[in-house]
């Protein structure tokens, strides 16, 4: 039996899924199936982190950059939202790739036209290493709210640490934390981890300190 607070979350993102589709004048029970299918994907016992949650948390990012009128938030980033972990297998390669293909195929299944399928592919595959090289703003705050997990509070950034070694339990601590720090460093490495100014002023500072405290956790634990 499903708890009160998943069953809000669903109605929540049912809600936001609907007004995507009245965006397009899309029939509800054509889009209901697909729904379904991303709940289901998102549900999976594996994930701990990368669940509906997270994509929550990604329209909420979205949804208060838009309050500040500081970017317009698009259909194809909403779009990129819904199925950039669609496919997620710890570890996996593939991940991005096999997710962009399949908003290709949901999308189209919807009759959305090619631009902004090219456009939600675009967004997904540049996950894959979250550097992004392109000085498209929506690619950018796309982006950025996948990563403002990194920047949150003491609580909530300790709960994103013990859902991502959930999610690769099968894995020994050893070449977890090696994984982890390599991962960190590269983050931490970077210019900016945000690409958006918005986000930038709002995270950075907070993010790279959360990265350095978990660096210092890895090597003395």
């Amino acid at each position: 039996m499903i708890n009160h607070s998943h069953e809000l979350l669903i109605r929540t993102l049912k809600v936001r899924w609907q007004k995507l589709l009245e965006s397009y004048h899309i029939d509800q029970q054509m889009g209901a199936p697909i729904f379904q299918e991303i709940l289901s994907a998102y549900s999976e016992p594996h994930r701990h982190y990368h669940n509906l949650n997270h994509l929550n948390h990604m329209f909420h990012e979205l949804d208060s950059c838009k309050t500040d009128s500081c970017n317009a938030v698009t259909n194809e980033m909403l779009w990129a939202v819904w199925y950039h972990d669609f496919i997620y297998k710890p570890g996996a390669k593939t991940n991005e790739a096999k997710s962009a293909k399949k908003a290709k195929e949901s999308m189209g299944k919807l009759d959305i036209q090619q631009s902004s399928i090219d456009k939600v592919v675009s967004h997904i595959l540049v996950t894959e290493n979250h550097q992004c090289e392109t000085n498209d703003s929506d690619t950018q705050f796309f982006l950025d709210a996948d990563m403002a997990i990194l920047g949150s509070d003491e609580i909530s950034y300790a709960k994103y640490r013990k859902a991502v070694r959930q999610e690769h339990s099968n894995i020994p601590d050893f070449l977890f934390n090696r994984g982890r720090k390599k991962f960190l460093s590269t983050v931490l490495e970077q210019k900016f981890i945000f690409a958006s100014s918005y986000f930038k002023n709002r995270y950075e500072q907070i993010a790279r300190e959360n990265i350095k405290s978990e660096l210092l956790a890895l090597k003395t634990g």
